[in-house]
């Protein structure tokens, strides 16, 4: 990918997304122009606008937001939070890893904190196992 900062960020996250594809254990994640943007258009709960904003809405959130990060470290800034927090992680997920976000939740003070396995994903749970991901957020909106 090269060195940072990343001035392609769509390039250099296709980059990424391609060498995560091809070591991954995994070969069941969503494809987001497939499965998302595609999805999208052909969907009876949005439209072909709802794509097409979608897809300016992450290209500019990447441009913008990509890099701007580099001095935060949750780990030393974010040590507590004084609302309930909910962690959803595909097993497989070497987008943002799983194994961070777990040892993150360990050292996490929180009123109440929950780690949710998603054991058939990756990147995408939301997507993968879409009925665990309803379920989990009827739930948590039971318990308000």
């Amino acid at each position: 990918m090269g060195s940072p900062p990343y001035r392609d960020v769509i390039n250099s996250t296709l980059k990424q997304e391609n060498i995560i594809k091809k070591y991954s254990p995994f070969k069941h994640d969503v494809n987001v122009i497939n499965d998302v943007i595609k999805g999208s258009l052909l969907s009876p709960e949005s439209n072909g606008l709802d794509a097409i904003k979608y897809a300016f809405g992450n290209k500019l959130s990447a441009e913008k937001l990509w890099g701007t990060n580099n001095e935060f470290n949750l780990f030393n800034d974010v040590r507590k939070l004084d609302i309930p927090v909910y962690f959803c992680a595909g097993r497989y997920d070497y987008t943002t890893p799983s194994v961070l976000v777990r040892k993150y939740y360990e050292i996490l003070e929180a009123p109440y904190k929950e780690f949710i396995w998603f054991e058939n994903s990756a990147h995408f749970p939301q997507h993968t196992e879409n009925d665990k991901f309803c379920d989990l957020l009827l739930n948590i909106s039971n318990k308000i």
